[in-house]
């Protein structure tokens, strides 16, 4: 479960992108939770959901002020296994009090860097009142992959699959070369294009890292 916010701090979609390619790579059914609906009013929810929408996996939004927001929630982690993971500071540790019928301590949004504080220090095995158990776990600011190569980055994002291998080149990273199916399926409205744009920041990343790596 990838716990995002919309405000204090801000949705950083790189480090969603980053969660969700790691949860492919591993065999792990992802979900996305954005906190902090009372934040959003020009609808920047509605826009995260019609980006992430053709993953087909489930995008829910959720304010604690409003219970009618936590019950999908609850209901898609019944019965099951769940870790929650995230930027510091979104809001994790708030969901699973309500979640779980807890008090645990949260911290504060530091106001000038907008960026969360550390409260949980450890995971945590905690039990759902609906049913589940849910894994709590420290916030963080970075998250690097590791173990992905440039060549397989693209087929960890499941709305590229129908496109690809129907470049003209075979061995094409979807950067900009000549008859690149991906580039022609976001022209056409078939690829999100923030979903692209996110994939290619990534990509450069897992180009240096490869680079880095080699011997010599």
């Amino acid at each position: 479960m990838v716990v995002a916010s919309l405000r204090r701090p801000p949705l950083r979609p790189g480090l969603l992108d980053r969660f969700l390619v790691a949860a492919r790579q591993a065999g792990i059914p992802p979900l996305i939770c954005i906190t902090k609906l009372d934040l959003d009013p020009g609808g920047e929810f509605a826009a995260v959901r019609e980006a992430y929408a053709p993953l087909g996996l489930p995008v829910l939004g959720t304010e604690l002020g409003r219970p009618e927001s936590i019950a999908p929630l609850a209901e898609a982690l019944r019965d099951g296994v769940s870790v929650l993971v995230g930027h510091s500071g979104v809001g994790k540790t708030s969901l699973l009090n309500v979640l779980a019928g807890l008090a645990m301590s949260v911290g504060e949004v530091g106001f000038h860097k907008d960026r969360g504080r550390h409260t949980t220090s450890t995971a945590r095995l905690i039990p759902l009142r609906a049913g589940g158990f849910a894994i709590d776990s420290p916030g963080i600011r970075e998250f690097g992959l590791h173990g992905v190569a440039p060549a397989e980055l693209a087929a960890l994002y499941p709305d590229f699959a129908p496109h690809l291998g129907a470049c003209r080149f075979a061995d094409c990273l979807h950067q900009g070369e000549p008859g690149c199916a991906l580039e022609a399926a976001v022209a056409a409205g078939a690829i999100h294009p923030a979903r692209y744009a996110g994939y290619r920041k990534l990509l450069e990343e897992v180009i240096r890292r490869a680079q880095a790596a080699a011997p010599g």
